[in-house]
């Protein structure tokens, strides 16, 4: 091969000392503009198959890839023809007498032309090829057309089936090896026309957002970025110093998160007994946790709760009813039935009410537990207004970005923090998982930075760090690793 001539011209270089014949040998391999920064070396296109060998051709390798976002989303390959009749047939069932017509929901010519008019440009295109600035530039002949069809849309709740789907493209996450699938995450390219209707979607669901996410739930708000989180672990960090009290962060990392949320929890799907075994078979999860998992998809929804309006749910249920990826070089496609597709306008806001329906659920948990701190409030937004004694205690409670949870807790005496720490750690895992999602609890993911303080902090941490190997095991002995400062 190829790697193998300049490999045989460099040993031969080599062998016969001669520097400048090495140079030439590895001149392929130069950086050569803006490839200095990061290096010109490549990695070969090598993808390992189930069975541990490695891939033969693009098409081998391409089935991979749609084998692994399949299983990652409760995929099922069908031929085309297929899941679009089964759409068809789904979108002729009645249901007009499920909810009333709002006409605050109805987009309007203006509102359309803004947000194409705000659409991203230079963005990847989805399975219809047209970039965002296509319809930009001919914004009225657009507008002729897209209008239509989005009140069409709006009014009979029937999405085009080309709107919920569109190509996947695996992105290495720039860590693990990268012959291995784990070490991927999809991107969900959809059309332009679909990410304008998604769009208008998300505005009419911000207020809903706004009123039923967590209080420090800051992902997918506008104006708020991890400047904020940071601020209050930093601020907490201090606080806790100067008081000289053991105080511990815990960082919760889910397994694919978006890829695994569970749509039945957020709006209303087929949630018959048949479909939930069929889903629980899927989920992977211990046998012990299906009780609460199924008493959870029996109650009320993510939307219900949060006070959505019927046709404002019916038409995000349809959003993500029939959904399909395509990858490219295959015929067939995957129909999927789980996760928020990340990639689309709409995925951090439908598994932000997920997350924020499981968030409530442990407040509740580590409030009995009493695992929160308290802190002195006078009310003042203003450092000018610090000087005004406290009127109110308020709760530090788990900040969260997205999917990347952190609760910073405070206890009076180290054996306690330690404690602590293990009954956190097993209310997040528990929690979690009666919702279908799982806390990965690999190395480097779910950890905890912990602060010893005392006269016997050495021998905790030496305990700690040597006895446990930095580990420390939750209640029913889920080992989770966690590293001590």
């Amino acid at each position: 091969t190829y790697v193998e001539q300049i490999a045989k011209k460099a040993e031969h270089a080599e062998s016969a000392k001669d520097g400048a014949a090495i140079w030439k040998a590895l001149w392929p391999f130069r950086a050569k503009g803006i490839q200095t920064k990061h290096g010109s070396f490549r990695v070969l296109p090598i993808l390992t198959l189930e069975d541990g060998t490695n891939a033969i051709d693009a098409i081998e390798k391409q089935q991979r890839w749609q084998r692994h976002f399949s299983d990652q989303e409760a995929g099922e390959e069908v031929d085309v023809s297929k899941i679009i009749q089964g759409c068809i047939d789904e979108q002729n069932k009645s249901r007009c007498n499920d909810f009333q017509l709002q006409l605050g929901n109805m987009p309007t010519l203006y509102d359309t032309e803004v947000t194409v008019r705000k659409g991203r440009q230079g963005r990847a295109v989805g399975e219809d090829v047209i970039p965002q600035e296509a319809y930009q530039i001919a914004l009225t002949q657009a507008l002729t057309h897209l209008y239509p069809l989005y009140f069409k849309m709006h009014a009979r709740v029937q999405e085009p089936i080309h709107f919920k789907g569109g190509q996947l493209q695996e992105l290495w996450k720039g860590k693990g090896q990268t012959n291995d699938c784990a070490s991927y995450r999809s991107i969900f390219l959809g059309a332009a026309n679909a990410k304008t209707a998604h769009t208008s979607l998300r505005e009419k669901l911000k207020p809903s957002m706004d009123k039923y996410y967590e209080r420090l739930q800051l992902g997918g708000k506008l104006h708020l970025s991890t400047d904020l989180a940071c601020h209050l672990l930093r601020t907490f960090w201090d606080v806790q110093k100067i008081r000289k009290k053991c105080a511990a962060v815990i960082f919760v990392d889910l397994v694919s998160a978006f890829y695994t949320t569970l749509r039945e929890l957020v709006m209303h799907f087929d949630r018959s007994d048949e479909q939930i075994a069929s889903m629980m078979k899927t989920l992977g999860l211990p046998s012990d946790v299906m009780a609460d998992l199924a008493a959870n998809l029996a109650g009320p929804t993510a939307f219900e709760d949060a006070g959505v309006d019927d046709h404002l749910q019916a038409l995000l249920a349809e959003c993500h009813n029939s959904t399909w990826f395509a990858i490219d070089g295959l015929s067939n496609i995957t129909c999927t039935k789980r996760g928020t597709r990340a990639g689309d306008i709409l995925a951090d806001a439908i598994f932000g009410f997920a997350a924020a329906r499981v968030l409530k659920q442990i407040t509740e948990k580590l409030a009995k537990a009493d695992i929160y701190d308290y802190f002195d409030w006078n009310g003042a937004t203003s450092v000018l207004e610090a000087d005004s004694p406290p009127i109110q205690q308020v709760r530090l409670e788990q900040v969260t970005w997205i999917d990347d949870i952190m609760l910073p807790f405070s206890a009076a005496s180290l054996e306690a923090l330690i404690d602590k720490t293990k009954i956190v750690a097993q209310i997040f895992v528990d929690s979690m998982m009666e919702h279908g999602l799982k806390v990965n609890l690999k190395e480097t993911k779910t950890e905890a930075i912990i602060a010893f303080r005392g006269c016997t902090s050495q021998q905790w941490q030496r305990w700690l760090h040597i006895e446990e190997d930095g580990k420390i095991n939750s209640i029913q002995n889920i080992s989770a690793s966690f590293n001590s400062v």
